[in-house]
């Protein structure tokens, strides 16, 4: 399981940055190098994430902002958990563990938390659960050793303080210390520290903090929908095991169930040990981290209640949850230990047989998702304002595009690897006419298409693939684009899969596919895809564009032809996904029952015409075609919005035949039309 795990993260890697990484650890960096020191307590979304901050600046400043430090301080951190709960197994066993510890270690280190696992961002969610588990059990050791108190007290003290840099729920650590310093009685001046701390921790912590937007509230799910957030809760804790039953797909019902069952069986072991005569701080140090992990739950689902329960399923809420299961499974090891060796044996071997087949998915290949990112980031690094290859990396473009700027120029992080580095600087500089110790690739440019949001630019894409190489790479890694007179006019990246090039040139081909971006001033006009490190080149055209994409405020203004114009219909008889009702509009789309319908629509149009267009966010296979004298077809893009189609290029005769068809049959593969009635 933890071969897997470490295959997994090693198969998922990308140094693209993601998500949160460009404010909270590319552009977070940049503030920092510049002088900001008040960054390191400024809010990210509701946390204070003090300590992944500090492991974000280590990884810029020791290692150049590659990622991976970050990536193996996550399963370092993981090993680490795993070792105060091996700890706690030894001492609550009156017998060898082995094979106890085996499941245990097993379960910690669950695919479940893929996203926490794989992604530089996530340290501050291990650190979040380590520091108050280390520092329940060492206040249990302080207990226990009195010759030795005050030492452990004093790293539990270290740790609960420092969890108040972690994330949001670090800040009932110190209270929950101080209540359980108090149950086991560890001397007044010791409970009167914590709770000096729990309240000075507070007040430093929510010193002008801001709620974050668009978040609900916990008093606002309590008043409006308790049973939700009671449900919510119970998702969270038991969304490793429903993750285990339904691997890949968790369900609320079986973790509501798993999560109730986590609740009872703690319930039944804090009430065995209020009414027993023998109360073990081991068994207080586990149950409290249990009810840490609850009141995160509850804070958790009343912020994000209003997203719906399967929220609660998330791949990073997995971790705690995993480790408030590893810690009733430290609770129930006499109980356990009480069957015989070969009932327990057999049982733990179905728990990892069952555990198994979700790990297996750790061995997915991540090509196509990395490959994404890399084209997001080439986006990024060239300025083109491409919101659908950006979304792979940042939901929004002109979002991202407001702060990140200053990073990108000093090529930090990614930016400042070989890959990425100086392409924005030679676009439209001079790079050769011809390089005569290239050879000829073999390959072709498959698309090139208008970005709604940045019309200085074309998106291409294609495959290429160097025969003559006898050793190393037959795909080049990137590739200059050059014009005519010898000037780089853009830039794309190979490593996209092409299985349906491999089938044909060969198994060396399969990541042969490229993505990337051209001046649109090139279209219509001879090319030369040229290898960055000149081992060969390709020749191509950029086609011209068969229309222009422009947004539009309000669709029932929009100018566009009459729906008389239907030479064929009858293959969109439906609509859009979202049932649009536009006025003086007709609606006429390939969404009939469900995104699987597929079908195509045929329409007269004379140059400089324009019609409404929308699809789904899948994008791919829905395909524009131009019948006529100047025939021609173009992949149409994602429009999650209604957009126009402006159909006035002087490639185009003055009356041709349009042809829209869609062959998407999966989520999010449908398209739409309106014409004026």
């Amino acid at each position: 399981m933890v071969v897997l795990a470490a295959i997994g993260g090693f198969r998922s890697f990308s140094a693209v940055p993601i998500w949160d990484m460009w404010d909270g650890y590319l552009s977070f960096y940049d503030k920092v190098s510049s002088g900001d020191g008040a960054v390191w307590w400024k809010q990210h979304n509701e946390h204070r994430i003090v300590l992944a901050k500090i492991l974000f600046w280590i990884d810029h400043r020791l290692f150049g902002g590659g990622v991976w430090f970050l990536v193996v301080v996550n399963y370092l951190l993981v090993a680490l958990a795993c070792a105060v709960f091996l700890l706690a197994l030894r001492e609550r066993s009156s017998e060898k563990t082995g094979v106890l510890a085996a499941l245990m270690v097993a379960g910690l280190f669950s695919w479940s938390q893929e996203e926490n696992l794989t992604w530089g961002f996530q340290s501050q969610f291990f650190l979040a659960q380590l520091l108050p588990l280390a520092a329940f059990y060492m206040l249990h050791r302080a207990s226990l050793e009195r010759q030795k108190a005050a030492l452990w007290f004093g790293g539990a003290l270290a740790c609960g303080i420092l969890a108040l840099g972690s994330m949001a729920n670090g800040v009932i650590t110190l209270p929950l210390m101080a209540l359980f310093c108090g149950m086991v009685r560890l001397g007044w001046r010791k409970c009167a520290t914590l709770v000096a701390l729990s309240a000075a921790g507070a007040v430093a912590y929510f010193h002008g903090y801001t709620s974050p937007a668009n978040h609900g509230s916990l008093r606002q799910a309590i008043l409006g929908d308790p049973i939700g957030l009671v449900t919510y809760v119970l998702c969270y804790i038991g969304g490793p095991i429903s993750a285990i039953v339904s691997p890949g797909r968790p369900t609320v019902l079986a973790a509501a169930l798993a999560g109730g069952f986590l609740v009872l069986a703690s319930v039944f072991f804090a009430w065995r040990w209020i009414s027993g005569p023998a109360r073990s701080t081991l068994e207080l140090a586990m149950l409290f981290f249990i009810l840490y992990v609850g009141g995160t739950a509850l804070g958790t689902g009343g912020g994000r209640l209003i997203f719906g329960l399967h929220q609660a399923l998330s791949s990073r809420y997995m971790t705690p949850a995993s480790m408030a299961w590893a810690a009733l499974f430290v609770l129930m090891v006499p109980v356990l230990q009480s069957f015989r060796r070969w009932v327990l044996g057999c049982g733990i071997l179905i728990a990892l047989s069952a555990m198994l087949p979700l790990q297996l998915h750790a061995l997915a290949s991540k090509a196509d998702t990395n490959f994404a990112r890399d084209v997001g980031a080439l986006a990024i690094e060239m300025g083109v304002k491409d919101g659908e290859s950006i979304a792979a990396v940042y939901p929004s473009a002109d979002a991202l595009f407001s702060f990140i700027g200053p990073a990108v120029e000093r090529d930090l992080s990614v930016f400042g690897s070989p890959r990425f580095l100086g392409i924005r600087e030679r676009l439209g500089r001079l790079r050769d006419k011809a390089d005569p110790t290239a050879g000829a690739c073999i390959g072709h440019l498959d698309v090139a298409s208008g970005i709604q949001t940045d019309a200085r630019f074309l998106r291409i894409q294609g495959w290429i693939f160097d025969p003559a190489q006898t050793s190393g790479a037959h795909v080049p890694a990137s590739l200059d684009i050059v014009d005519g007179e010898g000037r780089v006019v853009g830039h794309a990246f190979t490593g996209g899969p092409r299985p349906d090039v491999a089938a044909v040139v060969g198994k060396r081909a399969r990541a042969s596919g490229f993505k990337g971006y051209v001046l649109s001033a090139a279209q219509g006009m001879p090319v030369r895809l040229v290898d960055v490190a000149s081992r060969c080149q390709l020749s191509v055209n950029v086609p011209a564009q068969l229309y222009t994409l422009h947004q539009v405020s309000d669709p029932a203004a929009a100018q566009v032809i009459p729906d008389n114009r239907i030479l064929d219909g009858s293959g969109w008889a439906g609509t859009d996904s979202w049932k649009s009702d536009i006025r003086g509009m007709a609606v006429h789309g390939s969404f009939i029952h469900s995104d699987a319908d597929v079908g195509a629509i045929v329409l007269q149009m004379k140059r400089g015409e324009t019609l409404l267009y929308r699809s789904g966010p899948t994008a791919g296979r829905q395909i524009l075609e131009i019948e006529g004298d100047k025939a021609g077809s173009a992949v149409l893009p994602a429009a999650t919005e209604w957009v126009l189609l402006d159909f006035s290029s002087q490639q185009l005769q003055e009356n041709f035949t349009v042809k829209f068809s869609d062959h998407g049959n999966g989520w999010g593969e449908w398209s739409a039309i309106a014409l004026r009635k």
